[in-house]
C-alpha cells in the first residue's frame, strides 16, 4: 500500500512520503484534490490507526477500509454477502 501512494502523492504540489521506516515526512499543505487525498492516504498510511487499514478481499471490490472492529474482513455488508453468494454459487457448480 505504501509505495503505491507515494507516486501520486509526489506528483501533486508539496505533500509528503512515507519512508522506508513507514514515517510520514515531508509533509506541507496545499495543491489540488488529487494531492490533498493523496496526502490524506498518507497520513492514514503512517499514522496511529494503520494497523486497521485494510483491502477488502472481494474480488470485485479490492477497495481500502479502516476497520472497526479486530474481526472485520469486508468493506461494507453488501460486499462480503456478494462475496460469500458467489463463493456458495461455484461451490454448488463444482
Amino acid at each position: 500500500m505504501r509505495p503505491e501512494a507515494n507516486p501520486p502523492a509526489r506528483e501533486g504540489e508539496g505533500v509528503g512520503r512515507i519512508d522506508k521506516d513507514g514515517r510520514l515526512v515531508e509533509l506541507e499543505s496545499g495543491g489540488p484534490a488529487a494531492s490533498a487525498a493523496a496526502r490524506q492516504t498518507l497520513v492514514l498510511a503512517a499514522g496511529p490507526e494503520q494497523a486497521g487499514l485494510r483491502r477488502c478481499p472481494a474480488p470485485s471490490c479490492g477497495m481500502f477500509f479502516l476497520a472497526r472492529r479486530r474481526d472485520q474482513a469486508w468493506c461494507s455488508i453488501g460486499c462480503g454477502n456478494r462475496a460469500r453468494s458467489a463463493r456458495r454459487r461455484n461451490q454448488r457448480l463444482d
